[in-house]
């Protein structure tokens, strides 16, 4: 049936994005759970909120939806565990990932862009000077913020201390 290869579940809550079906598309009859997705008036994705936390079912394959190359269903997974997860560090147009240590800690700053990218990516207090393991270049932090920039579809790792 075309459900299954043309559907969509359209997302009110936790954003308004349209979501491409995968694999199958399962109608849901909503109990105690607030309703989250249709599919045309179809009921195809819920959430409940449990003690405290949340629980969510989506009505299709939601992983192979996003391996397929579905950008409504990564924000979708985005939205939901940005409201619960808050990551070390962040920055607008790169990707920075902390991976902290006793003594000392990386910073590893990925740029998926076409060109290079300049951040400033505000660190934890406990980081005076960061060390790029590249160059051999340390600078000194000033406000707890690190100025980078990294090559085009290119990563830098620094020491942090």
């Amino acid at each position: 049936e075309r459900v299954y290869v043309d559907g969509y579940l359209q997302f009110s809550d936790p954003i308004a994005v349209k979501v491409k079906a995968h694999t199958f598309l399962t109608p849901l009859t909503i109990g105690s759970a607030t309703m989250s997705a249709k599919y045309e008036s179809t009921p195809v994705a819920a959430m409940k909120k449990v003690g405290r936390g949340q629980v969510y079912y989506f009505g299709t394959n939601l992983g192979a939806s996003i391996e397929a190359g579905d950008q409504g269903g990564l924000e979708l997974v985005r939205t939901i565990l940005r409201s619960v997860v808050q990551p070390a560090v962040t920055a607008e147009k790169v990707r920075p990932r902390l991976i902290e240590g006793s003594k000392r800690s990386l910073l590893v700053v990925f740029n998926d862009g076409v060109e290079d990218q300049a951040a400033s990516i505000k660190l934890p207090a406990r980081y005076t000077r960061a060390t790029d393991l590249y160059t051999n270049q340390t600078q000194a932090l000033q406000a707890n913020i690190i100025q980078i920039t990294v090559p085009f579809e290119g990563v830098s790792v620094h020491r942090l201390e």
